[in-house]
């Protein structure tokens, strides 16, 4: 029952019907294997500053959607002279084991890319199927998890009070006329792990938020089905309200504080991020990253929150997301917007996407495993575990 519980979550923030919008116009790619690109240099090349005006401009004729079409843009800056390249047996890690697992997912005609990460370097680097490094795709549910370090962020600098401070002390105006009193008890803490209480389908309520002015007044006029704090139901209306909450309570659009706080920190500038029609940047999908973008989530946390020798992140942060503050039974639990479970004996949380945009972190092993998986033209539900159980454990050899 956890696993499909897991693989409904993974699917969420999917495109609402099988029509895929025209591809960019990037030429494609032949399937290739990465070659080593030396050691990186000390600095990181320099991120934009953002444009939240525009980026969540959606194609000319699209409306406002929960879930947006998934097309492909293009990140201008070529960030492979930052990172660190080694051999596998450098790394102490089997090369041909590595690319059997690559052989796998290349017969899968969805997957775009498979990385590995190893002790702060790539040791290993495929992009699949005409994708191509700097294809910046809509990670979709794996964005959950980095709204939790931006939302880790605000607590840290005193914009939220703490965790257990009311949504309703935050967003007054959308709780003013609630009839149902237990809503004023959802706390922050609430929507990070998922136990708000509200009912929610996940890939079937928010078509009916779709229909509403007001998206988030919506998910808040939601019945609630259990006291908050006593009930798990993944929710992407709930990391939507998140999203407000980081709004309000910064005074700034989560687009300008995630990028000024922690992104743009990391050399990374999204190339579109979706927001609601009064303007609330989606809180749990419709970010778009390449996958060496979403590769430095597993790297900031195998870090502790370190970035370029600065605490980023707090690092009691970066523990309480891969806490198990929901635990499912059945080897599976949940932290704060992370899927956690044990492998062969080693811990590992999970940045989980609808259709397969995956980050796999083994802290134990210093190890890290991004797999993506192209929701444009197919609609996937890909469930990379095994791959990382049969092959890339398997591959550590010291």
């Amino acid at each position: 029952m956890i696993l499909i519980l897991l693989l409904l979550a993974g699917c969420s923030c999917g495109p609402k019907d099988s029509d895929s919008p025209p591809a960019d116009t990037t030429p494609d790619t032949d399937t290739r294997d990465s070659e080593p690109a030396g050691d990186s240099d000390d600095s990181q090349p320099p991120a934009p500053s953002v444009d939240c005006d525009s980026i969540h401009q959606r194609p000319k004729g699209e409306e406002h959607t929960f879930y947006e079409s998934n097309p492909t843009y293009t990140e201008p800056v070529d960030d492979s002279g930052w990172w660190t390249y080694a051999d596998p047996e450098q790394q102490g890690m089997s090369a041909a084991l590595l690319q059997e697992a690559s052989d796998e997912l290349a017969a899968l005609p969805f997957v775009t890319s498979f990385i590995v990460l190893r002790r702060g370097a790539i040791v290993y680097e495929r992009y699949l199927h005409g994708s191509q490094a700097q294809h910046s795709n809509n990670v979709h549910s794996a964005s959950k998890s980095i709204l939790a370090d931006v939302a880790g962020l605000a607590l840290e600098q005193g914009h939220i009070t703490g965790l257990d401070q009311a949504v309703a002390e935050i967003l007054p105006q959308y709780f003013d006329a609630v009839s149902d009193p237990r809503k004023l008890d959802i706390t922050v803490e609430h929507l990070l792990t998922m136990t708000a209480g509200f009912r929610w389908v996940e890939d079937f309520t928010e078509y009916t938020i779709d229909d509403q002015e007001d998206w988030l007044q919506a998910i808040v006029d939601l019945p609630l089905v259990a006291d908050p704090g006593t009930g798990f139901e993944y929710s992407t209306g709930s990391t939507h309200l998140l999203s407000a909450v980081i709004t309000a309570a910064t005074g700034q659009s989560t687009c300008a504080y995630a990028h000024e706080q922690l992104l743009e920190p990391m050399g990374i500038t999204a190339e579109h991020w979706g927001a609601d029609p009064q303007g609330i940047f989606s809180g749990g999908c419709n970010l778009y990253r390449t996958a060496r973008e979403l590769l430095r989530l597993g790297l900031l946390h195998l870090q502790d929150g370190v970035w370029e020798g600065e605490q980023l992140v707090p690092d009691g942060w970066i523990e309480s997301t891969e806490h198990w503050h929901t635990d499912f039974g059945d080897g599976w639990g949940y932290g704060y917007c992370f899927w956690l479970t044990e492998l062969d004996g080693h811990p590992m949380a999970i940045a989980w996407g609808y259709g397969g945009q995956l980050v796999y972190i083994l802290r134990d092993l210093d190890l890290a495993v991004l797999i993506t998986t192209n929701t444009r033209d197919y609609s996937p539900d890909y469930d990379g575990t095994p791959l990382v159980r049969d092959y890339v454990i398997p591959a550590v050899t010291d």
